[in-house]
């Protein structure tokens, strides 16, 4: 893990932490941020940028947030959101 300036991501979520860098994505340690002061603690998994231009690529990480978000065992992380900001796929997990 390694200390990050806390980093803006899109409107809802601050990264704060670098937790892991695996062969296709980045892992960070996130808060999400929504109305009257509500936040969650949660991970975000963000597609690295040298894949961003390969459809395979996407289409393998948008599959993997789908089957994970049809999981439900206390065991496996909940899958909370699936998005694109400005051209930066993530998924956002317990």
């Amino acid at each position: 893990m390694s200390n990050i300036e806390p980093t803006p991501f899109g409107d809802k979520y601050l990264l704060v932490e670098h937790i892991a860098t695996g062969g296709m994505a980045e892992v960070y340690r996130a808060q999400y941020t929504g109305i009257e002061g509500f936040a969650k603690e949660l991970v975000v998994k963000r597609l690295r940028e040298e894949f961003v231009e390969r459809p395979e690529i996407i289409q393998m990480f948008l599959d993997e947030a789908r089957v994970a978000a049809t999981l439900t065992h206390n065991n496996v992380v909940h899958t909370y959101d699936l998005g694109e900001i400005d051209g930066e796929y993530f998924i956002a997990m317990e």
